[in-house]
């Protein structure tokens, strides 16, 4: 018996439009892919720098408003009443009432219309921070290139938008250090102690943010008085006794 065998029929290259939907298909999952592993890569320094120079705005929001709010205007002893004690004892103090809520508003209000965008911004590394246009919170741009850590490229490649907002109101409030000198003296630093909260927002991602700062806004030296005799803690030898002096009137025997 013959056995008929069939020749198969080879088949021609495939139709143009097949090959364009196959080639369409995988360049854009090439592309999709290439794309999600490029954000992987460089979204978190990318978040990592817009909170370094979101940190670094706000602080200096903050020692702005230290600095041209506060302390030019700032007399300690018009903030702080010193309560005179008895010779043995160190004077004591406290705030006068009217003169701290004033510091604590003029603070807050600035701080406030800072990042607001209705004070001009000065960029400190040479990178516009501009008003967003929507009239609320500040957009500042990041060129690509300086996620790449290089001084030679940092200012080049397309601008990445970062935008941050307030979120609800500026804390502030005034602290003090105090530390005992010598005899019944005490030295008084006074601060500023200041907590914001920014919303800060770049393509794909948001983040809140709270930044913390405490800034010395002046000193004061309180001297108490020197008692007739001191005895270091009550500890050790009895104390020197300071006698009266004799009236160099009376009569010698």
């Amino acid at each position: 018996m013959y056995r008929k065998f069939r020749r198969r029929r080879r088949r021609g290259p495939l139709p143009a439009k097949y090959v364009f939907l196959i080639t369409f298909v995988i360049f854009n999952v090439l592309t999709a892919y290439s794309l999600w592993l490029i954000n992987a890569i460089i979204e978190p320094t990318l978040v990592r720098i817009a909170e370094t120079k979101t940190r670094q705005i706000a602080e200096h929001a903050i020692h702005d408003a230290v600095s041209k709010k506060i302390a030019e205007k700032l007399d300690m002893k018009e903030l702080i009443i010193i309560h005179e004690k008895k010779s043995d004892e160190t004077a004591t103090y406290s705030f006068n009432s009217q003169i701290y809520n004033r510091l604590i508003s003029d603070a807050t209000v600035y701080i406030q219309q800072y990042l607001d965008g209705n004070v001009e911004v000065e960029s400190e590394d040479g990178i516009p921070v501009n008003q967003n246009p929507d009239g609320k919170g500040l957009v500042y741009h990041i060129p690509l290139g300086l996620i790449t850590n290089n001084a030679l490229i940092s200012h080049l490649g397309p601008e990445v938008p970062v935008r941050f907002e307030l979120i609800g109101s500026v804390n502030s409030e005034i602290s003090t250090k105090y530390k005992e000198i010598g005899i019944n003296n005490a030295y008084l630093e006074i601060y500023m102690d200041i907590l914001v909260k920014i919303n800060v927002i770049i393509p794909s991602i948001s983040k809140d943010m709270e930044i913390e700062n405490s800034v010395k806004i002046g000193d004061l030296f309180i001297e108490g008085k020197v008692p007739q005799f001191y005895n270091s803690g009550g500890t050790g030898s009895a104390p020197a006794v300071i006698m009266p002096e004799k009236n160099q009137n009376n009569n010698t025997e």
